[in-house]
């Protein structure tokens, strides 16, 4: 399995302000069989991004790691 993982930047609070996701820290989107569902997570995470993105906003950053034991 491969895992998608997203940086936040800023904190990550669901809607009672609680911090899910510090910042700085990598965060697990989700686990996957192949690549190629991989890449069509993150085209879709930028692709989000670009919608709603404003001045000064930072890139998203994302990273794909192995899960094979």
């Amino acid at each position: 399995m491969w895992k998608v993982l997203r940086y936040a930047e800023n904190d990550i609070k669901d809607e009672e302000g609680y911090v899910i996701y510090p910042a700085g820290e990598w965060y697990e989107i989700g686990s996957y069989w192949t690549l190629d569902e991989c890449a069509s997570v993150v085209k879709h995470e930028i692709y989000l991004y670009n919608c709603t993105c404003q001045d000064g906003d930072a890139n998203p950053k994302f990273r794909i790691e192995s899960d094979f034991e």
